[in-house]
């Protein structure tokens, strides 16, 4: 969330900024594999890709100890004392394997020291975010935490961005969307029609006249040099950045899942991807750059 973008004249000074905590500032997928893995040595029976299979398909939810208590029927155990146990050793192993990943503390710390403010909107309880952050050491950079216990709903309900917006007290003149919607039960759809939505709830308010929703590609597809509002260039140094914000995403860091017929990397894709528009602009006689990033104006009702 920022001030207005440089192309109209005005500061682009950003104000905030909101994250998620599990897979994004640490390892959760790890420390959840480490804690199964820990109670099936600890009781002997069964394995960690059943117990974390359990977790995964559980009614009651992925983090809830009912999961454990099916697991352990499924082999005859009822005995309530091995339940808690199993529990006990499960909690204390998954914080304990939550770890930040290498350069939050550092980057939060920065964040925090330029003025913005910092806020979580995550659909773990209270309880479980707040002993996270601190565990990691984080909860001081924080200035809202908001999760489905104080907001009355979860992701990707766009009411907790909102919510997180007003604690926050920022009204945001620029929000960056990933444009790629052509899977329509992939994250960016979802997350794209969470902030249309939001954005529809507040449209009666002053500041969204001047709100502008900035649209990029990811890493397969590029606009069309011809539909495009605005042009970032990059240097070397940022194309560097660039690679390393996304080498620490979790999701992002190793090969595709379904690649299609391009087995390059994500951060492969977008790098030659932002050189090769660079390559572009440079042929219709622009500056030459090292990469280029472009994004499109959201106008209702268009096509993307």
């Amino acid at each position: 969330m920022s001030g207005t973008d440089v192309c109209h004249g005005y500061g682009n000074r950003f104000l905030g900024i909101l994250v998620d905590l599990d897979n994004t500032l640490y390892d959760f997928g790890y420390a959840k594999e480490k804690a199964c893995r820990e109670v099936v040595q600890a009781i002997g029976v069964g394995t960690e890709d059943e117990l974390v299979r359990f977790f995964l398909f559980s009614p009651y939810g992925v983090e809830s100890p009912k999961a454990i208590q099916s697991f352990l029927s499924e082999y005859g155990i009822t005995d309530p004392d091995t339940f808690m146990h199993a529990v006990k050793v499960y909690t204390s192993a998954k914080i304990n394997a939550i770890k930040a990943y290498p350069g939050v503390p550092e980057t939060l710390l920065k964040i925090h020291m330029a003025g913005l403010k910092i806020g979580a909107v995550t659909n773990a309880s209270q309880k479980h975010a707040t002993e996270r952050l601190i565990h990691i050491q984080a909860d001081d950079f924080f200035d809202c935490l908001v999760t489905p216990d104080n907001a009355g709903m979860k992701k990707p309900d766009p009411a907790m961005f909102l919510h997180a917006a007003s604690l926050l007290k920022i009204q945001p003149h620029q929000i960056f969307a990933a444009g790629d919607l052509s899977d329509p039960h992939g994250t960016h759809r979802v997350c794209y029609t969470s902030i249309i939505k939001a954005l529809e709830k507040l449209r009666d308010r002053p500041w969204t006249s001047d709100c502008r929703l900035w649209l990029y590609r990811g890493a397969w597809q590029e606009w069309d040099v011809a539909d495009v509002d605005m042009a970032v260039p990059l240097s070397p140094e940022e194309v560097i950045i660039k690679r390393n914000a996304i080498f620490r995403h979790q999701s992002q860091k190793d090969p595709a899942m379904f690649p299609g017929n391009d087995p390059r990397e994500f951060w492969k894709r977008a790098e030659e991807r932002n050189h090769n528009t660079a390559v572009l602009y440079d042929k219709l006689g622009m500056a030459e750059y090292q990469a280029i990033e472009m994004f499109r104006l959201y106008k209702e009702g268009m096509k993307i």
